[in-house]
Parts: structure tokens; sequence; C-alpha cells
């Protein structure tokens, strides 16, 4: 039960403050407000809306833990269960699992989200909505936090569930070490005109997952071996009247995460510019290009297997 107060000086305090109210963050709580702790949630974000479709289910483990809670059934109700689980994209049937729930969930984030939002909200757990944790100063007596309006709340811990670019992780100074990326990746949302027939496939490119329709009907042979080639496919789709309804692509460059160096990424300009000058030409009828070319080379395409994700990248020697 929350027994926050609020002191001489207006910084209301908790024992424990979470930076990020996102399943990790919403998850959390919950698991210290059935312990018993006064805990409290600071979000950025009005509700549990998001941009984009981000994660697309749970994993029998996660349903599992869910069961633990007594929350499993307002999950299952919300999505479709379905057999998910796969090593190195090999399916992988665990229906004879030893598990109540040995299967997967597809369900979309947002409503992950807004059901560990509602949990969470009976558990009593205030959440700062519309808020930003900026920074914060730590004593022997607990964290004075900072955020973005001016205000602070006081708590014996801060725990940072706020993403991979964490501002708690940084302001603790501490590290996260790993490895140059070695993918491109492009994530989309079409809108087709009928239902097509879904399936991801793994070809010398990388991995992509698009309808049968798709990957049969544009000339993607002709594209680029690099980089380009995610940027050459989009052409294509909407050459070929694939309508695009969404994509999502957040991207912030900096040294100890780029896996392009400048003079590639120069020509990677360069290479947008010229698909869009070709894209262009080619509608107004003044040039023809193979990329573009309805009898162009095509993917042989195969049995789709039993994943669908709209995603395509390209992987990077």
């Amino acid at each position: 039960m929350p027994n926050d107060v609020e002191r001489s000086d207006g910084a209301t305090e908790h024992a424990v403050v979470i930076a990020g109210g996102g399943p990790t963050g919403l998850m959390l709580a919950g698991e210290l407000a059935l312990a018993g702790v006064d805990v409290a949630i600071v979000e950025r974000r009005a509700n549990q809306q998001l941009v984009g479709t981000r994660a697309g289910g749970l994993h029998a483990r996660t349903i599992e833990v869910l069961d633990q809670r007594g929350i499993a059934d307002r999950f299952l109700s919300a999505g479709q269960v379905a057999q998910v689980a796969g090593f190195a994209w090999i399916r992988l049937d665990i229906s004879d699992f030893p598990s109540r729930h040995p299967y997967g969930l597809a369900l979309r984030q947002n409503r992950i989200e807004e059901i560990l939002a509602g949990w969470v909200e009976e558990l009593e757990v205030p959440i700062y909505r519309e808020r930003e944790v900026t920074g914060f100063t730590q004593d022997d007596a607990g964290v004075e936090v900072t955020l973005a309006d001016g205000q602070s709340l006081r708590a014996q811990y801060l725990i940072g569930c706020d993403g991979g670019r964490s501002v708690i992780r940084k302001a603790a100074g501490i590290d996260f070490p790993g490895w140059d990326a070695t993918t491109s990746n492009l994530l989309a949302e079409v809108e087709l005109t009928a239902e097509p027939e879904w399936g991801l496939r793994r070809d010398e490119k990388g991995i992509r997952a698009f309808s049968r329709q798709v990957l049969e009907s544009l000339p993607i042979e002709e594209n680029s071996d690099d980089f380009l080639f995610d940027n050459e496919m989009l052409a294509q789709a909407i050459y070929f009247n694939y309508r695009v309804g969404e994509i999502s692509c957040p991207t912030k460059y900096f040294a100890e995460a780029s896996s392009i160096n400048f003079r590639r990424s120069v020509q990677y300009g360069f290479g947008v510019l010229g698909t869009t000058l070709q894209f262009a030409l080619q509608k107004w009828g003044l040039a023809k290009y193979k990329i573009f070319d309805a009898q162009g080379r095509k993917l042989e395409t195969t049995t789709p297997s039993y994943y669908a994700r709209g995603l395509a990248n390209s992987s990077q020697p």
C-alpha cells in the first residue's frame, strides 16, 4: 500500500521510485507492491499508447510468471495462443511440456502495457504521468530524483526501467558494454488489398518476413547486397502499389553503436538519393531501371514457416 509523504520542501517521498512505466517498470512495481513496498512510477507518456508495433506477444515462461500473480487470464483473454517457441528460426513445439501454459501468446505491446497498468492501479501504485526523470543526487539516506518540470521526488531507492538509452544508467555511470551492430533493420506495417500468406524466410541477404505475394512480385534480386537493400525494397513496394501504412524506424547515431564508417555512410546517402531519382524517372517514363522492372529477377520463395513479422534485415560482414 502506498504511504507517500510530502515533505516541507514540497518533494513527495517514496520507498522506491521507478523511472519508466513500460512492461518492465510496471511488472516490477506490481511485484514490489505485493511485497508491501511503497513504490511509485514516473512515466513521460500520458497513457500506455505506443508509436509503432513494438513487441508482438509473450512466451510461455512469462505467462507462467503472470499466472503466479493471478493475472494470466487477463492476457490470455485478450490475445491468441500459439506455438511460437524456436531456436535459430527452427520451430519448436512445446505443447507437451509439463506446464499449465505450454504455448506463446500473440498480443501487441500496447495492450500488454494496458493490462499491466490496470493491475498496478488496482494495487494502488501511483504513476506520475507526463513527467520525466532528468537526473538525481544520492546521499547516505537515499536519492533525490529531479523531474523535467522542476519538481522532485525523494526515495530510498531509484530504479531505472527507462530503456536502452536509460538516463538513470548514464547518470549513475554504469557502462553498457557490447559489440557494434552487424545488421540493418526495417520494420514496416503495410496495408494490402487481399489477405496475404505470411511467412519468414532466410536468404544470403539476411532474414525477411513478408507475404508470399510481396516476395514473388518484387524484383528483389536486382537490389543491392549492402545497406541500400532496405531502401530499394521500400521504393519497390511503393512503385508496385503496396500501400505503406506505417514505418517505425527510430534511429540514433553515436560512436558506440554505429557499424558503418563515414565513407560508407556517404555512399549510402548518395545511394538513397540515387534510388529516389530512379524511382521518379521511372514513374515519369523518362528512364527504365531493373529494380523497377516487373520482369526483373525475383526471389525464389519456399513454403512459409510458422512465424510472421514485418521485418527485413541485411547482415553486414
